[in-house]
């Protein structure tokens, strides 16, 4: 029983040592299936009621895009009211299980805490914005 603890102990330190050089992304999810925002003309922001959330982490975003979205290349945006975007992020969305899904490592703990709005797009079409909370 001893030498198998101590095996269980050592290996658990190599592992933590080889995680500890790289940088760690916590996961996030973004529900946008049910989401049925315009596109906006000429890439105007428009309010919607639907508002998401997000944490100021090192994030491996996990975005399930509106139902009926194609896959392919996607840009998004994080950007205070009236202002140029804080964070872009770009993007490929795969078919999983059926849906649309995005998923993108970014790191939001650089964003101070407040209220945002979030753009998405498939190029060459306009941008849609919801409202976003970085806590």
């Amino acid at each position: 029983v001893w030498g198998w603890v101590n095996h269980q102990e050592m290996k658990n330190r190599n592992g933590a040592v080889a995680v500890s050089g790289a940088v760690s992304f916590r996961q996030q999810v973004l529900d946008l299936k049910n989401w049925s925002g315009e596109r906006t003309a000429g890439g105007s922001k428009s309010s919607h009621t639907m508002a998401v959330e997000l944490h100021r982490w090192r994030t491996s975003l996990v975005v399930y895009l509106p139902l009926g979205s194609k896959p392919g290349k996607y840009e998004m945006e994080i950007l205070r009211e009236n202002s140029k975007p804080e964070l872009t992020m770009a993007g490929v969305a795969r078919i999983e299980n059926g849906n649309t899904v995005l998923r993108i490592q970014v790191d939001l703990s650089k964003l101070a805490p407040g209220q945002y709005s979030l753009g998405i797009r498939q190029p060459p079409y306009d941008w849609r914005y919801l409202p976003l909370t970085i806590e």
